[in-house]
C-alpha cells in the first residue's frame, strides 16, 4: 500500500551500507539521575517529574483503589530512589539490560537516565494491562492534546495546507513545530498554547512567517530536505511518529502532502511504537480516532485520503 503502518524522517535509498567504528576512547558513562546532583536537570526529571507521570494516570482514569493504590507505590518507589526490581516477564532484551543494573544494587538515581525512562513504562503497563484489559493508560491526556489542536488544525485548513497544490516546505514547518506539543516533558500536562506549537506552519506562500520559524531554529535544513524529497521521486519515504495530538495532526498533513505529490506514486511507512510509552507517544491505536477527529473538523477529504492509502 502507498501508506503503510508498522511498529527522523528518511528517503529510503535502494541500497545502504553504514559502516560503524568502535570508538577510539571509552564512551563516557551514561547519563544518571545523581550524577550531578539534585540541582540537574537528569535527577529533576527522575525523582520529580516520572512520580508526577504516574500520579497524572492515576487522575485521567477511573482505576479501582487497589491499582491506584499499586501505582502511588511505585511513585513512591521513584521519588525515594529505592532500587530497580525484576520485571515480571522481561523480554530477552530487558533481561539484559537490567541483569547488570539489578545486580549491582542501582537505583532509580544511580541506574543511566534513558534505562529508567522507558522502564517506568514497563513497571506502570505491569500494572495495568491486567486490571484494565491493556488500555492505553494515557487515552485521556491524548484525547484532550488532540481537542486542543482544534483552533491550530482550522488555522492549517484556512492556510489552504490540506488541500490544492502541496507546499513542502510549509508542511515540513507545520510538522516540525507540532514537536512543541510533547507532553512526556512536562509529566502530562500541556507545555504550550497549540496555536503557538503551530507557528511556523504559514500558508503555502506564506515566506514570512516561514522565515519567521527558521529564525527560531538553531540550525534549518528545510531546503536541502525538501530537495532530497523531490529527488527521490517515488523512493520509501520512512516517518518515524512521535506525539499524539497537535504532532500527529501536523505529521499526518505531510504524509497526505508527500503522498499527493510525488510523481511516480511513492510508498510511506509510518512508525508507531508497540505500547503505551512516554505519555503522548504514538500507538497504532491512536491513528483511527485522529483520522476520525480530522473528519469531524471539516478535514474529511484529507481523513479519506488517508484511509484509502492505508487500505490500499
Amino acid at each position: 500500500p502507498p501508506l503503510a503502518l508498522t511498529m527522523l524522517f528518511c528517503v529510503m535509498p535502494a541500497a545502504v551500507s553504514l559502516v560503524c567504528k568502535t570508538p577510539s576512547r571509552p564512551l563516557p558513562r551514561p547519563l544518571a539521575a545523581d550524577g550531578d546532583g539534585e540541582a540537574s536537570f537528569t535527577y529533576d526529571s527522575v525523582q520529580r517529574r516520572l512520580p508526577l507521570i504516574v500520579e497524572s494516570v492515576i487522575d485521567k482514569n477511573s482505576y479501582s483503589e487497589a491499582l491506584q493504590a499499586d501505582l502511588r507505590s511505585l511513585a513512591g518507589e521513584i521519588a525515594a530512589g529505592e532500587p530497580l526490581k525484576p520485571l515480571a516477564a522481561p523480554s530477552a532484551e530487558w533481561e539484559d539490560a537490567l541483569a547488570p543494573l539489578l545486580a549491582a544494587g542501582d537505583t532509580w538515581l544511580s541506574a543511566p537516565w534513558f534505562v529508567v525512562e522507558n522502564y517506568l513504562y514497563k513497571r506502570m503497563l505491569e500494572l495495568t494491562d491486567g486490571p484494565t484489559g491493556g488500555a492505553d493508560p494515557f487515552a485521556a491526556q491524548k484525547a484532550e492534546s488532540l481537542d486542543g489542536a482544534a483552533a491550530a488544525f482550522a488555522d492549517m485548513l484556512s492556510a489552504g495546507l490540506t488541500e490544492g497544490e502541496v507546499s513542502l516546505p510549509s508542511l515540513v514547518s507545520t510538522a516540525l513545530w507540532g514537536n512543541l506539543a510533547d507532553l512526556s516533558l512536562s509529566a502530562g500536562a500541556a507545555l504550550i498554547a497549540p496555536t503557538d506549537a503551530s507557528a511556523g506552519g504559514g500558508g503555502a506562500g506564506d515566506a514570512s512567517k516561514l522565515a519567521d520559524a527558521g529564525g527560531k531554529m538553531l540550525a534549518d535544513d528545510t531546503g536541502e530536505l525538501c530537495a532530497a524529497l523531490e529527488a527521490a521521486g517515488g523512493e520509501e519515504v520512512v516517518v518515524v511518529l512521535d506525539n499524539c495530538g497537535l504532532e500527529l495532526v501536523s505529521d499526518l498533513l505531510l504524509v497526505d502532502g508527500l503522498l499527493r505529490c510525488a510523481s511516480p506514486p511513492r510508498r510511506v511507512t509510518l512508525h508507531a511504537k508497540a505500547r503505551p510509552v512516554f505519555v503522548s507517544d504514538v500507538v497504532e491505536a491512536d491513528l483511527a480516532p485522529t483520522l476520525a477527529w480530522l473528519e469531524e473538523q471539516g478535514g474529511g477529504p484529507l481523513a479519506g485520503r488517508l484511509r484509502d492509502a492505508l487500505a490500499d
